[in-house]
């Protein structure tokens, strides 16, 4: 399969619709990249006032993020841009947010495979206690600086310093949001699972939970796609399947090596593009 797209390339049917689509997309970018400027300048800066204890005002401050990131995606729903739908492990829909076993979720690894820009969106979106481990270019100077240095882990750490604040945020009750690949997917295939969520896992001792993100082409917002590209048909449709949680109890008593790639091994197995041929829907 190497070379081939995972999605097929299909001409544009209605050009107008088409327009319309990648119109909203451009509002939608600039009315996130708004609503991430109050967050950091007004926004996060009360909730420092009103809740002084730092865990306190952790929790609250990604509850805040989180239902943000909904209403961010309701907008993009009116547009017609994007739509989100979670299903649970045995490939039923969610159509009762108090039923979203996302919702309930505390101290352990969310891992996901990476077909877009908008994914850690979608997943914060449905997850109101989620830490991520960002990229090092977000530690720089822009408009998610701020909410990085506040609430999140960077990559730029010394490793050892990373797995404690990985194991601290788990142990606080956060849920732990990591890509295996490291970077989106190129619109051929995935790539090489890094060992890193396992590493995690094993040091805190906690489960897994693997989410496969499905549903239709997601040109335009792939790896080393242009921005103005949108899905020639539809709009994006963001479809996350639970997978059933791997935990690493029979892990116990091998050596750490052997251990992450026995876990990493189950993640690869549930996330893999050709184990969920009927979820790109």
């Amino acid at each position: 399969m190497q070379g081939e797209l995972i999605y097929p390339t299909e001409p544009i049917r209605n050009h107008f619709s088409y327009a319309l689509r990648s119109g909203g997309k451009v509002f939608s970018f600039v009315f996130f990249g708004i609503g991430s400027i109050l967050l950091s300048i007004i926004l996060l800066p009360t909730y420092k006032l009103i809740f002084r204890d730092k865990k306190t005002f952790s929790r609250q401050a990604r509850k805040l993020i989180s239902f943000m990131f909904r209403f961010f995606i309701r907008v993009m729903t009116i547009l017609n841009v994007a739509r989100i739908k979670v299903f649970d492990k045995t490939g039923n829909e969610i159509e009762n947010q108090k039923e979203n076993p996302l919702r309930s979720l505390s101290s352990c690894i969310v891992v996901a495979n990476h077909p877009s820009l908008l994914d850690v969106v979608m997943i914060i979106s449905q997850i109101p206690n989620a830490d991520v481990i960002a990229n090092a270019y977000l530690d720089k100077r822009n408009i998610l600086t701020k909410i990085v240095h506040m609430l999140y882990i960077t990559s730029n750490v010394p490793y050892d310093e990373l797995v404690e604040r990985c194991k601290e945020s788990i142990a606080d009750g956060n849920v732990l949001i990591i890509f295996p690949e490291g970077t989106r997917s190129l619109p051929t295939g995935q790539n090489q699972f890094k060992k890193g969520a396992a590493r995690i896992a094993l040091a805190a001792r906690c489960a897994i939970v693997p989410i496969y993100i499905g549903g239709n082409d997601k040109i335009g917002l792939r790896k080393k796609d242009p921005l103005f590209l949108m899905n020639p048909n539809s709009c994006y449709k963001y479809h996350l399947f639970v997978k059933e949680k791997i935990v690493p109890d029979d892990c116990v008593g091998l050596s750490e090596p052997i251990a992450a790639r026995r876990l990493i091994s189950k993640v690869k197995a549930a996330l893999a593009d050709e184990c969920n041929v009927e979820n790109r829907l």
